[in-house]
């Protein structure tokens, strides 16, 4: 099982990732609402065709999910 530690650091090297690639672009909060249903519609169909990889390349994709959701209040929270 994974620990809370481990799933953490799965999202923040996500975050640096998505740093690298696109920078200081900022969203809107209802923009950031879109990009994470995409980002679970994006993992249902993953696990969907994942075969024995399913729940693997889903949980992949869900880390996405989450460095997304952090992203949303690192741009969001403080400017209310």
């Amino acid at each position: 099982m994974i620990s809370q530690k481990k799933a953490l650091e799965a999202v923040a090297g996500v975050r640096k990732i998505q740093d690298i690639k696109h920078g200081d672009h900022k969203h809107t909060v209802p923009e950031w609402l879109l990009i994470l249903e995409k980002q679970l519609t994006r993992a249902k169909a993953e696990w969907v065709a994942g075969g024995q990889r399913a729940d693997d390349n889903a949980l992949e994709r869900i880390a996405h999910v989450g460095a997304c959701a952090v992203c949303c209040l690192e741009q969001n929270v403080n400017s209310r």
